[in-house]
Formats: structure tokens, sequence, C-alpha cells
């Protein structure tokens, strides 16, 4: 009784952290957002932003730049006019992604890990249109590159999951129906079809054959 009250509990719990694993990464990540995303300088010029500033353009000021026709501005304005659109990009599919998984959809979360991973990916390499900026990554964007990572090895492994039975049933669909005597266990496929039921040795079949020969 103990063991059978243990798998119940272990299937539940296991059924929760399915249920909620992909939402916690998905909000997690849009969390990286509040954190350093990486420092930019070009020149004398440098500044250092978190992935929210950067979503909403306000990332700090830090020294006008002179390298028409890159940028001549400060430098604040060319990372935002160079990254914001993608960073915005990749806090929309990770708030996307946390709402597919509060709302239970099973097909869809898988493509927007997907996506938000590539976007991320071209955030993290995005070369700006300067000449020569030092970008040095910080904690908020390794972190949401990694569980970005996990997020989408998770919907990659259901997925796989999910195909197994669909191959399983094609492979028999191919195999056509099974024929009755296919389903007979090996010892009495080899009995021949009249001997079925006249097994040397069994008590009943000798006992009807005495009965046979006594009523001649």
């Amino acid at each position: 009784m103990k063991s059978a009250q243990a798998e119940l509990d272990l299937s539940y719990v296991a059924n929760l952290s399915r249920r909620w694993l992909s939402p916690t990464l998905f909000a997690l990540i849009a969390l990286c957002f509040l954190l350093p995303f990486a420092t930019v300088s070009c020149d004398q010029a440098s500044t250092t932003f978190t992935g929210l500033q950067l979503v909403t353009r306000t990332v700090p000021q830090g020294g006008v730049l002179d390298e028409a026709p890159d940028c001549s501005s400060d430098i604040s304005a060319c990372v935002e006019r160079e990254s914001s659109l993608t960073a915005q990009v990749a806090l929309g599919l990770a708030l996307v992604g946390l709402a597919l998984g509060l709302l239970g959809v099973v097909k869809g979360p898988g493509w927007v890990a997907s996506a938000t991973l590539g976007a991320l990916g071209a955030l993290a390499l995005e070369p700006f249109d300067m000449l020569g900026p030092d970008i040095t990554l910080h904690s908020g964007m390794k972190l949401a590159l990694l569980l970005a990572a996990a997020v989408t090895a998770v919907h990659g492994r259901r997925a796989w999951r999910r195909r197994r039975p669909r191959r399983k049933h094609s492979v028999e669909a191919e195999a056509g129906p099974v024929r009755p005597e296919d389903a007979l266990p090996d010892a009495r496929r080899r009995i021949p079809v009249g001997a079925r039921g006249k097994v040397v040795g069994d008590p009943k079949n000798q006992a009807r054959r005495a009965n046979g020969r006594e009523q001649v």
C-alpha cells in the first residue's frame, strides 16, 4: 500500500514538474532582461546596459562618437539603433512562450523556444555597425542564452517522444493485419491443423480413445 502511494506521489510530482517546467524557464528568460546585458565601448565612449534598457531604448549615455557614417552621436543611440529591435523580439517571444505554457498549449512553445534562442543568439553576436567597438557580454545575456537553450532542448525532447507512437502505428499499419495462425504460440503452430487437440500424452485424449474402443 505504501509503495503504491509512493508511486502515485512520484507520478504527481513528475506531472507537476512537466506542466510548469516550460513556463518557468520562459519566465526566467524574461527576468534575465533585468540584469546587465552587455558593455559596449569605442574610443573614449562606453556604456553598460540591461536588457530592459535595451528594449525600452533607455541605454545610458556614455559619450559622443565621431565615426561617421557609422555613428556620429552618443554611443547609447548607436547601440539602440542597432540592437533594440532584436531585444524587443527576443523578450516578446519569451513572453509568448510563457503565455502558451500557462495555457497548457502542447504544440507551439517548442517553435517559440527555438525562435527565442535564435533572437538571443543574434543579439549576442550582432555586429554593431560602428568602427571597432569592444562588446563584453554580462550575466543577463549569458543566463538568458543558457535558459533559452534549455527550454529548446526540453521541447525538442517532448516532440521526439510524441512522434515515437506515430512511427510505431505506421509500422504496424504497413505490416497489415495479423493472421490467426501467426498469433498462435510457436508450439501450436508446429502442430498440423488436423492433429491439434490430439497431442500424444494428453490424459483427456487417451480417455476418449479408450472409451471409443470399448464402445466398438
